[in-house]
């Protein structure tokens, strides 16, 4: 069996043994009406030239702060995540964008919180455990894609 194989194998493992322990994290949760999400990035150490790093996908809440950028331009998208993500933390260097449906897919769920913004969420349900975090925060950064900040904004 190649290693990409074995690898696809243990994720899907992963995936359905953290699905039963997530689903009471789930109970009641709103969904979300978007579809697609930008989690962004302040760290050079949370991506690299053309992926994200698993730290971009791990929180000590267990909540993983993301923002709706259904129809928005990407000068908007980059904007809402200064307001929202930027306040304490300056202007973002990078983005992570992922699907609702590559976030079910893992077993986790997005419950909108717009309190600080309407298009703010939280992708939920994430294990307690290091290593299965971990995990989890691996398959993320294999679904999402990077987009780096341009230097000039």
């Amino acid at each position: 069996m190649a290693l990409s194989d074995l690898w696809t194998l243990v994720r899907k493992k992963l995936c359905t043994v953290f699905s039963g322990s997530r689903a009471q994290d789930n109970e009641g949760a709103t969904q979300s009406p978007y579809s697609l999400f930008s989690r962004f990035i302040f760290s050079e150490r949370h991506f690299s030239q053309n992926k994200v790093k698993p730290p971009a996908f791990i929180h000590p809440s267990r909540r993983i702060s993301v923002i709706a950028i259904d129809r928005l331009a990407v000068d908007e998208i980059w904007k809402v995540g200064d307001e929202v993500a930027g306040q304490s933390r300056g202007p973002s260097l990078a983005r992570a964008d992922i699907t609702a449906t590559a976030v079910k897919e893992i077993g986790l769920s997005i419950q909108m919180d717009p309190a600080p913004h309407p298009r703010h969420a939280n992708i939920c349900g994430c294990p307690v455990d290091k290593d299965e975090m971990k995990a989890v925060a691996l398959e993320l950064c294999a679904r999402a894609q990077l987009f780096v900040r341009s230097t000039a904004h």
